[in-house]
């Protein structure tokens, strides 16, 4: 393999749409070193199933809003400033449980996931099932179960501020 030479993309760029991720930098720029992508949460909505990476470590900063993470048995809120730190073989997932959208910086190391990426459904479409079975394979991905519930937990309604009446 070679060594990536320097790489820079402008503000608001993307190399390409990942179904809504934007691709900052992927494993053609960085010679497989990295992947780097932004996207957004809208409020209320679940993310991946929980899932595991074998061949990937994965982070995230919370560049807006609130959220909530499984990291193995963990769950923990990030807000905005917020870094994550994923390491391979954790199995993980979020949600944004809160009102307001959210969004998240990506990376991945080594690169590549993009591809991957590039076909796990979002919005509640089922996707290609193949071509995303093939390539969780080729990444070393698997689900390991269901994504976060919407629903508030009892510690969730426990740590929430009470609204005053009027």
């Amino acid at each position: 393999m070679t060594r990536a030479g320097p790489y820079m993309l402008g503000r608001g760029g993307e190399i390409a749409d990942l179904g809504g991720l934007a691709l900052k930098a992927g494993a053609k720029q960085t010679s497989e070193a990295v992947s780097v992508y932004e996207g957004g949460l809208p409020a209320r909505t679940a993310g991946p199933p929980l899932h595991v990476h074998d061949g990937t470590d994965e982070a995230l900063y919370i560049l807006e809003g609130e959220v909530t993470i499984r990291l193995g048995q963990e769950t923990i809120r990030a807000d905005a400033g917020a870094f994550v730190w994923i390491p391979r073989g954790v199995p993980h997932t979020f949600a944004n449980l809160g009102g307001a959208p959210a969004r998240m910086l990506g990376l991945a190391v080594p690169g590549g996931i993009e591809d991957l990426l590039a076909v796990v459904p979002r919005n509640g479409s089922p996707g290609d099932q193949a071509q995303m079975v093939a390539l969780a394979q080729k990444f070393g991905s698997r689900t390991v179960g269901p994504p976060l519930s919407l629903e508030p937990t009892a510690a969730d309604r426990a740590a929430s501020p009470t609204s005053p009446s009027h």
